[in-house]
């Protein structure tokens, strides 16, 4: 093989497997109901999300993960197998509140990987995640 042919096989595998990780990140964008603020998140490698109000960014893309006691690391590395989405609007009666029941009502998405899910919620006034 000449030495041509091997600078253009190796420049080949370089651009195929940088190819394949831009590929394998996934961005995910999760509206509020009045849709005035987004919770946008990135699944590679590593889980990041940022959060935008008006379209203003308020919350610069930031990673998300967790180390157990064990030692054990949700968020980095982990394999991602699903999302899902869904709407809540539902009353809660409450116990001592100036009202007698509050509106519950938010989009979420649920980010699902091997061994641990990652939940965020869209509000109107504000947005929240845990693991």
């Amino acid at each position: 093989m000449t030495m041509l042919k091997r600078i253009i096989l190796i420049a080949s595998a370089f651009l195929c497997c940088f190819g394949a990780d831009a590929a394998s990140v996934k961005n995910y964008t999760l509206a509020s109901p009045d849709g005035k603020l987004e919770v946008r998140t990135q699944v590679g490698k590593t889980v990041s999300w940022s959060l935008v109000v008006d379209g203003k960014e308020i919350v610069s893309p930031s990673p998300l993960s967790i180390t157990l006691s064990d030692g054990t690391v949700w968020g980095e590395g982990s394999r991602f197998l699903r999302r899902y989405t869904k709407t809540v609007d539902n009353t809660v009666k409450t116990v001592v509140y100036k009202k007698a029941e509050v509106r519950d009502h938010y989009n979420e998405l649920m980010l699902c990987f091997k061994g641990f899910n990652i939940e965020f919620r869209a509000y109107d006034e504000g947005a929240a995640y845990r693991f």
